[in-house]
């Protein structure tokens, strides 16, 4: 469970970190942006339906929040 819950806290950070500083999406501005909170997004999301399949859509809340 903790490697689901550090993919859906950290790992989506540290996506955008990459791809807005050491990949450059700083420098083309907005559409940087938006390109890397897109892809700290998917990373999010990723996460979210594994944890959303492995403990099913009515306890997520619970064992999010119990940790």
């Amino acid at each position: 469970p903790m490697r689901t819950f550090f993919g859906m806290t950290v790992e989506p950070g540290m996506a955008f970190l990459k791809r807005y500083l050491l990949q450059g999406g700083f420098l083309d501005g907005v559409p940087g942006l938006t390109f890397a909170f897109m892809d700290a997004a998917y990373f999010f999301l990723r996460h979210a339906k594994a944890w959303e399949a492995r403990y099913g859509r009515s306890q997520w809340a619970g064992k999010l929040f119990s940790l």
